[in-house]
């Protein structure tokens, strides 16, 4: 008889026993949900500074090439397939079309069909180069080389 009292006792959990487990999960809620919280805005800044090195070193190339960097504000030059759509470049030394070997940039879902990636900080909807990146090109001057600026339109928020 007593037997039976004990087993019919222990047939469920204990409020000690639930409490403890609520308190574990509690604990392990507060570990884990801070850092899943970070991780759509760490992606964003991965992909931002992935694009600006795409973007960085498809100008390389194309200075290599062609002796300039594209015209200012124009890096749609980069996703060019031939030399007729490229813009007058900042200098014009060794701009000839054996030098052209575009485009430079080539992504499938590219801002207006130019090749160029996407800033990801920018509303979707705009699709235009200068929504997304701002560009500018120092012509060489005595000996010093020509250089570049790039920077995005939306910048990341600080601390990236």
């Amino acid at each position: 008889m007593l037997a039976q009292k004990l087993a019919a006792r222990r047939r469920g959990f204990t409020l000690i026993e639930l409490l403890i487990v609520i308190v574990v999960i509690a604990i392990l809620a507060l570990i884990v949900i801070p850092r899943l919280m970070n991780a759509g805005d760490r992606a964003r800044s991965a992909t931002y500074h992935d694009n600006m090195n795409q973007i960085n070193k498809a100008l390389e190339v194309f200075h290599n090439d062609m002796g300039c960097y594209p015209a200012t504000g124009d890096l749609t030059d980069l996703g060019a397939n031939t030399i007729g759509t490229v813009v007058t470049p900042t200098t014009t030394a060794g701009f000839t079309a054996s030098n052209f070997h575009g485009p430079y940039l080539t992504s499938a879902n590219g801002i207006g069909g130019s090749g160029l990636p996407l800033n990801p900080y920018v509303v979707s909807s705009d699709t235009t180069v200068a929504d997304h990146w701002t560009y500018a090109a120092v012509a060489a001057t005595g000996t010093s080389p020509a250089t570049y600026t790039l920077a995005g339109t939306v910048l990341p928020p600080s601390g990236y």
